[in-house]
């Protein structure tokens, strides 16, 4: 049921991946996107697979070896700081990640700080909805509106250039830089 909500396929075309790109996947959880975004970018790409949890990332780990994938460092996170490597990344993904991030506006200044120039931060989460019952999402008291997240990352620098409607439960929001 998850791949129906999620629609990985559709994600990832939306996101084009190319040969080369430096990718940090962050909340990467069992590693949904880190496998697919490994095998998009391939071996001359890299991906960072970044979560607060080691126990998530040992996972990740059990899955690269079943699948033969060598460029995906794994990456132990803080929960206000992602620990990404300054200036180095061409796009961060994440999915299902920021409605756990309490200050979403000191956070985003240090994702900006990670992206190279003309870099892109793509963020997945769940449409507030305070009635809805949904498998997946968090409780409505842990939602964020798009309309705070785009205001907390415009505190940070980021404005959106790219918005896509085909997840049924999710926002799905490209951000860059001061564009």
């Amino acid at each position: 049921s998850r791949d129906e909500m999620q629609k990985p396929a559709e994600v990832m075309t939306a996101l084009a991946f190319k040969a080369g790109e430096r990718v940090a996947d962050v909340g990467a959880g069992s590693g949904y996107f880190t496998v697919p975004v490994a095998q998009a970018v391939g071996p001359s790409g890299k991906v960072w697979a970044v979560d607060i949890r080691q126990t998530m990332l040992d996972f990740i780990r059990d899955r690269l070896a079943v699948e033969g994938l060598a460029n995906v460092e794994l990456l132990l996170a803080q929960p206000d700081d992602p620990m990404l490597p300054a200036g180095g990344l061409d796009t961060i993904l994440m999915v299902d990640t920021i409605h756990y991030v309490k200050d979403r506006t000191a956070y985003g200044l240090k994702l900006a700080a990670a992206l190279a120039p003309g870099g892109r931060l793509a963020i997945i989460d769940f449409r507030w909805d305070p009635d809805a019952e949904r498998e997946f999402a968090p409780p409505p008291e842990q939602q964020v509106k798009r309309e705070d997240l785009d205001a907390d990352l415009a505190t940070a620098g980021f404005v959106p250039v790219e918005s896509h409607d085909f997840l049924p439960e999710q926002y799905f929001v490209v951000y860059r830089v001061g564009e």
